[in-house]
C-alpha cells in the first residue's frame, strides 16, 4: 500500500496514506506497485473491517467471542450483528485444547467431539491405516510446505555443495510414504504444486551417488574431511510425526555421509526461539502460504534476519541476485515476465539451498457424520459459517453403520 511502511514508522502523517474512503461504500486503495494477489489479500482476517469506536468489542465475523480459558478452552457463538446472519447455522463452537492426539481421537469415537485433527491438530499417524479403511479419514491437499531450514553460517553448512548434497540424500517418496502414510505429498520445488505448477526441480527419490560426489567436493572446498565435521543439532518442535521425520533423515546422512546428526526436539516457543537466536544447525518448520502466489514463499528468504524485512529467515543467507530477482518481480506488470523472475529466483534459492523443502501437506481430519457445510480454501483456512449439525447422521460408508454423537444440542461442536 502506497507509503504505508513510512506512515507506520511515523516517516509520514496518516493523511498520506493511499488508503482513502471517498464515501460510505466506497474505499479505494492505492498501491505502490504491481500486485497481483492485492485482492487475494482483502479476503484475509487482518482485512477484515471494524468500527473504530468499537474495535475491541465488535467482532466482524460470523461467531463472535463467548468465553476463553487459556490452555483450555475457547468458545465463540453466532453473531447477531454479522452481516450475512441468517446464513449462520450453528449457535456456537466449543474449542478444546486437548494436547494429546490420541486423547482426542478417543474423545472423536467416544462422540465427545464433532471435529477433530487438521487444521487445528493432527490424527495420530498409526491411526490413519484403520480410519482410512472406515472411510473416517478425510484428507485435503493444502498449499504448506515442510521445510528444513540450515544455519549457513555454521560450517560445514556455510557451503552451498555441502547443503545440496543433504538435500539430494533424501527420499521423499519414501518419507512421504512410510512416515506420513502417504497422506503427503514429495516437494520437488520450493513453491506449492498448489499455487503453481511447474517442472520438477528436486527429484523425488535419493540422489546416493550425486550426493556423496557433492559432500566430496563441498568438505573439500572447506579443507575439511567427514571425520572432522562437528555434530549437528536437528531441531524440531516436540511431536511424534516431526521425531520419526528426523530420526529417518538422521539414519539417511549418518549411512551415507557419516555425519552424527543430533535430535533436539523443543516445546514450540522454545523451538522457535532456537531458530531466531541461531542456535541450530538444520531446522524444522512449516510455511503456510496467505495467498496463491510464489512471492509469498520466496520473500521469506530474500534478506537475512538482520535485515528489518527478514525477521521470518533463520538461515543466515542473503544473495544479492535473489535480492534483484524478487525486485523485479515485484515490480513487472506483464504476468508472463512476472512469472518467469520467480521461477528464476525459486531455481537460484534451490542450487544455494538454505532450505530444504521435505513435502507438500494435506490436511487429515475427522468430522462426525452429522456435520457437513463446512469449507476449506486451497490454502488450508477453515469456514464454518455456512456449517450444520443435523440430528440424524449421513451414512459415510454403504457397509458402516456410524455411532451417533452422544451430544445433545444440534448447534455445538
Amino acid at each position: 500500500i502506497k507509503n504505508a511502511e513510512k506512515v507506520k514508522q511515523g516517516l509520514l502523517p496518516s493523511s498520506l496514506l493511499g488508503v482513502s474512503a471517498p464515501n460510505p461504500h466506497t474505499l479505494i486503495v492505492e498501491l505502490a506497485s504491481p500486485t497481483p494477489y492485492f485482492l487475494d489479500l482483502t479476503t484475509l482476517p487482518l482485512f477484515f473491517p471494524l468500527h473504530k469506536s468499537h474495535a475491541e468489542e465488535v467482532f466482524s465475523g460470523p461467531f463472535a467471542l463467548d468465553r476463553w480459558s487459556k490452555g483450555e478452552e475457547l468458545h465463540v457463538k453466532k453473531n447477531r450483528l454479522f452481516w450475512d446472519a441468517a446464513a449462520v447455522h450453528l449457535g456456537g463452537i466449543e474449542m478444546s485444547f486437548i494436547g494429546n492426539e490420541n486423547t482426542e481421537l478417543s474423545m472423536f469415537e467416544r462422540g465427545e467431539l464433532d471435529f477433530a485433527g487438521s487444521p487445528f491438530s493432527v490424527v495420530p499417524f498409526d491411526a490413519v491405516p484403520d480410519l482410512r479403511a472406515a472411510c473416517l479419514l478425510h484428507t485435503l491437499p493444502v498449499a504448506v510446505v515442510y521445510w528444513y531450514e540450515i544455519n549457513t553460517h555454521k560450517p560445514p553448512l556455510n557451503n552451498a555443495k555441502v547443503r545440496r548434497a543433504l538435500s539430494l540424500a533424501i527420499d521423499r517418496a519414501a518419507l512421504v510414504t512410510f512416515l506420513t502414510a502417504e497422506t503427503h505429498t514429495p516437494a520437488t520445488r520450493l513453491i506449492p504444486s498448489l499455487v503453481r505448477q511447474r517442472e520438477p526441480i528436486i527429484a523425488p527419490h535419493s540422489q546416493r551417488e550425486e550426493a556423496k560426489a557433492l559432500m566430496e567436493l563441498g568438505l573439500a572446498e572447506l579443507g575439511l574431511k567427514a571425520a572432522e565435521i562437528p555434530p549437528l543439532m536437528l531441531n524440531f518442535n516436540s511431536a511424534d510425526d516431526h521425531l520419526r521425520i528426523a530420526t529417518a533423515i538422521q539414519e539417511c546422512w549418518r549411512d551415507l555421509f557419516g555425519l552424527d546428526v543430533v535430535l533436539q526436539g523443543k516445546e514450540w516457543m522454545s523451538h522457535i526461539n532456537s531458530l531466531r537466536k541461531g542456535d541450530f544447525s538444520i531446522g524444522r518448520l512449516a510455511s503456510m502460504a496467505n495467498v496463491a502466489d510464489g512471492m509469498d514463499f520466496l520473500s521469506v528468504f530474500k534478506y537475512c534476519n538482520t535485515h528489518p524485512q527478514g525477521w521470518l529467515n533463520n538461515t543466515g543467507w542473503e544473495d544479492a541476485r535473489y535480492i534483484a530477482l524478487l525486485e523485479l518481480a515485484s515490480h513487472e506488470r506483464d504476468v508472463a515476465a512476472r512469472e518467469a523472475l520467480i521461477d528464476q529466483a525459486e531455481k537460484l534459492l534451490l542450487e544455494q539451498m538454505p532450505v530444504i523443502p521435505l513435502f507438500f501437506l494435506s490436511y487429515n481430519y475427522l468430522k462426525s457424520p452429522r456435520l457437513h457445510g463446512e469449507v476449506f480454501t486451497p490454502l488450508g483456512m477453515c469456514d464454518f459459517r455456512w456449517a450444520e449439525l443435523e440430528s440424524e447422521p449421513r451414512l459415510l460408508c454403504p457397509h458402516l453403520s456410524p455411532a451417533r454423537s452422544e451430544r445433545g444440542s444440534s448447534e455445538r461442536l
